[in-house]
């Protein structure tokens, strides 16, 4: 009874309003051509390619720093005259089908770095124009994009697209990408949300959470892989001091195994040392390597921490009064967007809005 009374007066209110938001929509700024929407399906069809991009940078700018020959061919490795070119008449075929290989592989890689900054930099030139209900005029769009992430998507595409040619010399730009972390889980929430439609929005909020949890801690565990390669390198110890503690990449001899397989395992021992089980297949042996298990310790605890917590919550079937009122509100967001849709352009006014939300609660 309570809601149909909710649903009569809401729609009174909206006849009532009508004349008064036409007359309002009249003294508001005209919203400019030029300004894409974000409900429209050419941004959302943007977007989720831009998460799949982002994602790609997430893994690859970590894996090419830590192993750089795959990226810009180290010479050293191959036959080469004194200016330290590759000799071509010198070389072997086998020598030859290598230097080749590693060529093809560069030029691949640069070409597709390439093409990703293009899209990053389209992206950053959309993101001026991308207008939300929040955000209708460029100014505000702009304000609010050159305050957050504006200067850190500048450093990490503008050097390497326009100016170094995709050189590996600051490659490690591409870091600042990092700050967009929260679009790995992106495409796992989409898909989530499309699954678990039957479900209550705490019990969906609770398993795409707990997902994600699961996914962040897969990709910390990849680049908790690259940074103890990275830290496996930094100390090779001399021929001639025999009292120099080499680190764990010399000691087990592991330098000359394939970058590939070098992640995969020491992803598996990362995890290893997160979930306190251990400190992996490859312990270390000097003390950045030390610090650096001592720290992977210390975040599986916390780890453990949030993971207990969120297994708690998706198991525990009770639902308390909060939760079916929070349910409730859910609804009724979605029911007010089905009115402000029917009746476009006119929306909903924020404190009618509001009252609407009092009186169900």
């Amino acid at each position: 009874m309570a809601e149909s009374n909710l649903k009569e007066m809401m729609i009174d209110d909206i006849n009532d309003d009508v004349g008064e938001e036409g007359q309002l929509n009249k003294d508001q700024p005209k919203i400019e051509w030029y300004l894409i929407d974000t409900e429209r399906t050419f941004c959302k069809v943007w977007n989720f390619i831009i998460n799949w991009v982002t994602i790609y940078s997430l893994i690859m700018t970590p894996f090419i720093m830590v192993f750089p020959h795959i990226y810009e061919m180290n010479l050293d490795q191959l036959p080469a005259t004194e200016g330290g070119e590759f000799d071509e008449i010198a070389a072997t075929a086998a020598e030859m089908s290598e230097y080749n290989r590693r060529k093809n592989m560069q030029e691949t890689l640069r070409s597709l770095e390439r093409a990703i900054d293009i899209l990053f930099m389209i992206e950053i030139l959309f993101n001026f124009v991308k207008r939300t209900r929040a955000y209708t005029s460029i100014g505000a769009i702009s304000k609010k994009y050159v305050t957050s992430y504006f200067i850190l998507d500048v450093l990490a595409t503008v050097p390497n697209l326009f100016f170094l040619n995709e050189a590996l010399k600051l490659y490690w730009l591409k870091f600042f990408r990092m700050i967009h972390l929260n679009k790995l889980t992106s495409p796992l929430e989409l898909l989530l949300s499309y699954l678990l439609q039957k479900y209550s929005k705490k019990r969906q909020n609770d398993l795409t959470s707990f997902c994600s949890l699961i996914l962040l801690v897969v990709y910390s565990s990849h680049l908790n892989a690259c940074i103890w390669i990275w830290l496996g390198y930094m100390n090779e110890c001399p021929k001639d001091d025999p009292g120099c503690t080499k680190s764990w990449i010399y000691m087990n001899d592991f330098d000359d195994s394939q970058h590939t397989q070098s992640t995969f395992l020491l992803s598996i021992g990362s995890s290893e040392v997160i979930t306190t089980v251990g400190y992996g297949d490859y312990s270390g042996a000097t003390s950045n390597e030390y610090i650096f298990s001592i720290i992977l310790e210390f975040i599986g605890l916390t780890f453990f921490s949030f993971l207990m917590g969120s297994i708690t919550s998706i198991f525990n079937t009770s639902d308390n009064f909060d939760d079916l009122i929070e349910e409730k509100l859910d609804t009724l967001d979605m029911w007010i967007k089905k009115i402000e849709k029917s009746n476009k352009p006119f929306h909903i006014q924020p404190t009618l809005y509001n009252d609407i939300r009092k009186y169900v609660e």
